[in-house]
């Protein structure tokens, strides 16, 4: 019998980089009541309820199979292969899923997360809705932006690790509607040049 649903156990995500947190996919645990816990002989599985399951797991990948080939998805994740299998099993059970939506939903949950958890990330977003998208190097993206009081040991103390850091969050931005690029250097310091901008906004040079 389906257990009520209770207080849910959470790991932190804020340590994940993004590069990792858009190819993961995270299951979330319901705690059980003490008064709910059964052994596992209690649990156990007899023959008949294993061949149950086995024939409606092989009946579910039949159906996604079969339609697998004529999915067509306008635009992909980063994990595109997983997308349309998910996609075809949202039309092989004709609505009943929405596999694909909750996947790229999560996507988009996990992706705040890690982009609240990182004070530069949090400071340059508060600065771009402020100020509409910005280019410019590294040194300067460092002193435009302030350090929270006390400053975090993770907050890039060179122009090199502000590099760094954008390189880390670009995934991670961009899952969440920014625009965020290398667009070369400066012709006469040689300084490297970095475009950034906002869900919505207009550039605004150093």
């Amino acid at each position: 019998p389906a257990l009520p649903r209770t207080e849910s156990m959470k790991v932190d995500l804020g340590a994940l980089r993004g590069d990792l947190a858009d190819r993961l996919l995270t299951v979330e645990l319901q705690r059980i009541d003490p008064t709910k816990r059964r052994t596992a002989a209690e649990v156990e599985m007899g023959d008949d309820d294993r061949a149950a399951v086995l024939g409606a797991v092989l009946t579910i990948a039949a159906g996604v199979l079969g339609r697998l080939e004529r999915v067509s998805l306008e635009r992909l994740p980063r994990m595109a292969d997983f997308a349309r299998v998910l996609a075809a099993l949202d039309q092989s059970m004709r609505g009943q899923t929405q596999a694909l939506a909750r996947y790229l939903g999560q996507a988009d949950a996990l992706a705040a997360t890690v982009a609240d958890s990182d004070p530069f990330v949090t400071a340059l977003r508060r600065h771009l809705d402020g100020h509409g998208a910005w280019i410019g190097a590294p040194s300067t993206l460092l002193d435009t932006l302030r350090a929270p009081d006390p400053r975090p040991r993770t907050w890039p103390a060179s122009a090199q690790a502000v590099t760094a850091a954008l390189t880390r969050a670009a995934p991670t931005l961009r899952q969440l509607g920014y625009s965020v690029d290398a667009v070369g250097r400066q012709a006469k310091t040689g300084r490297s040049l970095w475009a950034i901008t906002p869900p919505s906004g207009e550039e605004k040079g150093p």
